[in-house]
């Protein structure tokens, strides 16, 4: 065999290593057509986390009355920014708090998001005042703010070009289902506290005299 013949060879065998990183290009290649391996247990946590951020803008509807009767001398006005505060942060963070999430990592402003929420959920759920419970509102506006766009970032990479409208889709809903799940719980909520109570309440009325009925021993 002539060395130019071998040359010829050698130039239409590709190299070991060659083979070896164009067989990786082709599975990941794959790998991202077919999505993440997790791609429904991520779904899962993010319409999750999601759905309780979206939750929080609804179900304070309901209950502005309760909170009103566990804040005394607190005006209409007042229990409004309860709601509004949320509304208004919630509204105006949004689209930046995406924004900054592409340039800085999405992940790390999801995390963020979460911590600053749960906590603003504990501030909520202690406040002293109606005051401390609006600013803890607030606080908690801005983490959901973080949550909701990044949430629907994270799931775009996990699933197929061909699944993104489906994904989409799936988001919405959640958010659709938050919007309608939010009066609904707090109502059945509401009913189950005042079940728990009744016992009580009737166990009152029997050890209170003036509250027997006449005959009564």
């Amino acid at each position: 065999m002539s060395n130019a013949e071998a040359a010829g060879l050698d130039a239409a065998v590709p190299p070991a290593a060659g083979g070896r990183q164009a067989a990786g290009a082709a599975a990941s290649g794959a790998s991202m057509e077919e999505g993440h391996p997790a791609r429904w247990w991520i779904m899962t946590v993010l319409a999750a986390v999601a759905f309780m951020a979206q939750l929080d803008l609804f179900i304070v509807n309901v209950a502005l009355p309760v909170i009103g009767r566990s804040y005394s001398g607190s005006s209409l006005s007042g229990l409004s920014w309860v709601l509004n505060a949320y509304a208004i942060i919630f509204a105006a963070l949004l689209v930046p708090a995406g924004r900054l999430a592409d340039h800085f990592g999405r992940r790390r402003f999801l995390l963020a998001g979460v911590a600053v929420f749960t906590l603003a959920s504990a501030a909520c759920a202690a406040a002293p005042t109606l005051g401390v419970l609006i600013a803890a509102r607030a606080v908690q506006a801005a983490g959901a703010a973080l949550i909701v766009p990044t949430s629907l970032g994270l799931l775009y990479p996990a699933f197929a070009k061909r699944q993104h409208a489906m994904v989409v889709g799936i988001w919405a809903g959640v958010g659709a289902v938050a919007a309608t799940a939010g009066p609904a719980g707090w109502r059945a909520a509401r009913r189950a506290f005042l079940a728990m109570d009744l016992p009580d309440q009737r166990a009152d009325r029997g050890r209170d005299p003036a509250r027997r009925p006449e005959g009564a021993a």
